[in-house]
């Protein structure tokens, strides 16, 4: 190899490893501003440590056993709605995200399926003893798109409970109907 071609070589080898180490830093940047965007994940500035999400649901423990043909997305609907529901019910220093003993109430669930529109409707009553607090939850779910069934908005919905329904004692109830209107 001449002189000429040797300059040529390392030259070229010098640009290749160059542009690898230049693509390989771009790499991890962008890598690492995707990880600390993540809309789930929070990083403290102070520790530098990612906290998990706060949860926005508030698990229903026997749902599982209970709510017979919803697929999981609709529980999830249910349990974040509830969540909402909840935390419009609560004093500002108490966490809904704390709560873990949500439960069907035994006896309340009821659920039906109209054959004509191909919707299934149903409905039972959520109990939170921690909190003292009792919720009606309703959900109307079809397989057929929106424009079929009429099911764009508000098929699953967390009520206040009509005073003959409640086992603990009465409370301001604000639900997505009547923020503040009736004291339960």
């Amino acid at each position: 190899m001449s002189p000429q071609q040797r300059k040529r070589y390392i030259i070229v080898a010098s640009i290749a490893v160059i542009a690898l180490v230049a693509l390989v830093i771009f790499l991890s940047f962008f890598n690492n501003q995707t990880d600390n965007s993540s809309p789930n994940q929070n990083q403290d500035t102070t520790t530098g440590q990612t906290e998990q999400p706060r949860p926005t649901t508030i698990a229903i423990t026997n749902f599982n056993n209970v709510v017979i043909g919803l697929p999981t997305d609709r529980r999830r609907l249910i349990e974040e709605n509830l969540f909402i529901t909840v935390e419009m019910n609560l004093p500002n220093d108490d966490d809904p995200a704390a709560i873990t003993d949500a439960s069907i109430r035994n006896g309340s669930y009821s659920r039906s399926f109209d054959d004509q529109t191909q919707i299934l409707s149903t409905e039972f009553i959520v109990d939170i003893p921690s909190i003292k607090q009792s919720y009606r939850v309703t959900d109307m779910f079809s397989a057929l798109p929106p424009e079929v069934t009429g099911l764009f908005d508000h098929t699953t919905n967390v009520f206040c409970l009509d005073a003959s329904q409640l086992i603990y004692p009465p409370f301001d109830c604000k639900d997505n109907t009547n923020i503040g209107d009736t004291p339960q």
